[in-house]
């Protein structure tokens, strides 16, 4: 008999229609599933845990991220898999924690929810569910997904890219999965809040902003670059990076583009930053690039350690390059 623990967040699959709108309700997304998606699958035990309160994804924490990953922790030898019910506008983001802050995950950890309501009509949440089930139930599925729209991504390299459609979430690069080894002792890294900040470059932008965030109490910023890392040439720019380094700050470079790697040697566009000691985040989705630096942060503010180990891939966020689940660094 397999046995799968269910940790119900939140979000728009599993709401009610209400006078005023969809509203979260406890009990009523595990109802619907024992009444009509359980019964299709023999050998299969759930055990269900509301959040309470549910959790509308807008709003989760790190807090909120540090608890999920604490019950997997807790019952990661109860259960044969583990499958959390989410909002879908931070999906992604709790993915990307969840899949950089376990180590040497022996189970699949799934996550899924939807853009309709389980009730309304054509909702994707049941189709989500039972392929999320499916994926619980596949044994070399070891490590963090994410179901949706019968797609299955590596939790660590997911993005939200349509707010309306199903089709709501896409790797950055491709849709291949490399299969995670488990060769040492299951870990959970705990993360802490940790101020980081945002620049997007365009033709013609003020670096006044950047400036401040050189100067603020920021432990790192990302700059959101054209094309494969490029960024204009310019004075103000360069003495605001240099700024910020000064001040023991990290700077990492991300595409603008979704399928996209930084590579500050291709064009001299891009060789400046580099030259600056700002950081590639190559393939990294936005949301990998975020919760990393938090579980980075919380751990050291030695930037020597922290460049190396936010270029060290850990998982799957930086496809296509040797996984090291190694902790030794930053504990």
């Amino acid at each position: 008999m397999k046995q799968i623990l269910v940790l119900n967040t939140g979000g728009t699959i599993g709401m009610q229609a209400t006078s005023k709108g969809l509203t979260p309700e406890t009990g009523f997304l595990e109802q619907y599933v024992r009444m009509n998606i359980l019964p299709l699958y023999h050998d299969l035990e759930i055990t269900w845990f509301d959040f309470d309160p549910l959790i509308d994804s807008s709003q989760i924490s790190v807090d909120d991220w540090n608890n999920i990953g604490n019950k997997i922790e807790n019952h990661i030898e109860e259960f044969d898999a583990f499958l959390i019910v989410h909002g879908t506008d931070t999906l992604a983001f709790t993915s990307s924690y969840l899949g950089l802050a376990f180590k040497n995950l022996p189970k699949p950890v799934v996550i899924t929810g939807s853009m309709r309501s389980i009730q309304e009509e054509n909702s994707d949440g049941p189709g989500n569910l039972r392929h999320s089930i499916m994926t619980c139930l596949t044994e070399k599925h070891k490590g963090v997904f994410v179901c949706f729209n019968n797609r299955l991504l590596p939790g660590e390299h997911v993005s939200k890219v349509d707010a309306s459609d199903i089709d709501a979430f896409r790797g950055p690069v491709s849709d291949n999965i490399p299969l995670l080894t488990v060769e040492g002792k299951f870990q959970r890294l705990e993360a802490r809040e940790q101020d980081i900040d945002i620049f997007t470059f365009f033709p013609g932008c003020s670096y006044q902003t950047l400036a401040f965030m050189a100067d603020n109490s920021s432990k790192a910023i990302i700059i959101r670059s054209f094309g494969s890392g490029n960024a204009p040439s310019s004075l103000e720019l360069k003495n605001a990076i240099e700024r910020a380094i000064q001040n023991n700050k990290i700077v990492i470079n991300m595409s603008q583009c979704l399928g996209s790697q930084v590579d500050m040697h291709r064009y001299a566009a891009a060789e400046h930053l580099r030259e600056l000691g700002v950081i590639s985040a190559y393939t990294m989705s936005l949301e990998a690039i975020i919760t990393k630096l938090i579980l980075i942060l919380s751990f050291t503010e030695k930037q020597e350690v922290i460049k190396k180990e936010f270029i060290r891939p850990w998982a799957r966020e930086i496809p296509n390059q040797p996984i090291n689940q190694s902790t030794n660094l930053i504990q």
